[in-house]
This record gives C-alpha cells, sequence and structure tokens, in this order.
C-alpha cells in the first residue's frame, strides 16, 4: 500500500475531466490492495474508479462481503479508508462505518 499512499500524499491536480495521474493511482492503489488482502484470502471482487474516488467491494475468505471507498482525494483526507459490511456487491448502504488505514487495511478487515 506504500506506493499508493505515497502518491496521496503528494496530492492531485484538479480537473473537471479525469486525469492520467489519478488513472495511475487508482491502478496502483488496487494492485497494493489486492497484494495486501492475498494472505488473507480475500480478493477485490469489484472495483470503481470514479472522478478523483475509488470504491468497490472485497469476498473475504469466508465469502463475507465488505464495501470500500476513497473519497474525493482533491478535497478530503485520504489517509483512511472507509469500509464496512455489505450483503452482496450491490449494497452500497451496508451497515455501520468504519475506517481502515493503509497500512492496517488487511487486518481492519479481517476483523470487520
Amino acid at each position: 500500500m506504500k506506493r499508493s499512499l505515497k502518491r496521496l500524499q503528494q496530492g492531485f491536480e484538479s480537473s473537471c475531466g479525469s486525469t492520467k495521474e489519478f488513472a495511475s493511482f487508482a491502478r496502483k492503489f488496487k494492485n497494493d490492495l489486492v497484494k495486501a488482502i492475498e494472505p488473507s484470502g480475500a480478493i477485490v471482487s469489484d472495483f470503481y474508479r470514479g472522478h478523483f474516488y475509488v470504491s468497490g467491494f472485497i469476498r473475504r475468505a469466508d465469502n463475507k462481503c465488505i464495501y470500500f471507498s476513497i473519497s474525493d482525494v482533491r478535497h478530503f483526507p485520504a489517509d483512511k479508508i472507509l469500509i464496512r459490511i455489505a450483503t452482496n456487491e450491490h449494497d452500497f448502504s451496508g451497515g455501520a462505518n468504519n475506517y481502515a488505514t493503509y497500512e492496517g487495511i488487511s487486518e481492519s478487515i479481517s476483523t470487520l
């Protein structure tokens, strides 16, 4: 997760359209996330790149579904990731909000 966190700390140029730097960040974040949760047997089942935000779903080894989201990185602190239990990959409202750090995302998903 260090690659994507380093990029977040550098900031992003604001734009009314998608930027190459944010697209690159989103790819790196997804790859970093996959590597971080892989040892627990979890997978990234859906991933969405929006206009300066990312979200998606993680399917744990016990088949529980977790929603994750990073708010607009231009305006909100991006040092934490929103996570919550979801019933499936279409449940965007899910359970109670919880937050994970980049370094602790795997542990937070396991204990949620």
